[in-house]
Order: structure tokens, then sequence, then C-alpha cells
């Protein structure tokens, strides 16, 4: 018996997680956006696209019940995806080379979330770039 677009039944299931992530001065950030699971959380890491300041997760790709690092990657406004950096810590290769005329091509932050079914909305600020340096 077969059932197509049923949960797998071989791991947790994933939860549709959602939310924003601005600047303190309330401008929208594009780039991307990783849950990644700390120690006691069983599960895959999830990453999504930010567009405008939104990111959305489904029950296919999102994140089990647990605590996560959440890692936050701004787009410079320089940067375009078409020639987006290579990964330096030996991750999947994007398309593409490195930009080598700017000092730095992204910006990350690092935050904290416990994902659970009964909270699945999470907006994060990221400090304004002029103010203070990335952490990560």
């Amino acid at each position: 018996m077969a059932c197509n677009g049923c949960a797998p039944v071989d791991g947790p299931a994933r939860i549709a997680v959602f939310g924003t992530v601005t600047s303190e001065a309330g401008e929208p950030v594009s780039g991307m956006i990783s849950f990644l699971p700390q120690a006691g959380t069983e599960g895959p890491a999830a990453t999504a696209s930010l567009i405008d300041g939104i990111y959305k997760f489904s029950t296919i790709n999102g994140p089990v019940a647990g605590r996560y690092r959440v890692l936050v990657v701004r787009q410079s406004a320089d940067q375009q995806f078409k020639s987006a950096p290579t990964p330096a810590d030996g991750g999947r290769a994007l398309t593409g080379e490195p930009q080598t005329d700017q000092p730095s091509a992204h910006e990350e932050w690092s935050f904290t979330a416990d994902v659970s079914p009964d909270d699945v909305e999470f907006d994060f600020q990221i400090p304004n770039a002029a103010t203070a340096e990335s952490s990560g």
C-alpha cells in the first residue's frame, strides 16, 4: 500500500517554521538562514532562503523539535548570487568563483531557538552593520 505525500515514518516529524530577519533599523535582510541541531537534538539541519527578510520552512524541509543554533548569513549589498562564494568549511560547493575584490562577501550572526509544535515563529534582529561587527 503506497502513501504519496505522507510524512516519513523513519524519523522525527519536521515542523513548518517561519519568521523574519531584520536589522536594528527595521530593514529586511536577504540571504540564508540555517537551523543547526545542538547537542541532544536528533535530526537534520534545515536551511532556507531569506527573501526580503522572510523565511519559511514546510513539514518537508523544516527542522524537527529541539534546540538549534540559528545561523543567519546576509548577502552583502554588492554581491550577486550569480557568483556565490565557495564555502570555506569543506561543505557543498556552490556554482561560481569567489569574489576577491571584496573584504567579506557576507556577514553572519548566530542565535538560538527552541523549536516545538507549539513554537514555530521566530523573528531575529541583527545589529546594524555600521555599529557592530558580525559574529560567528
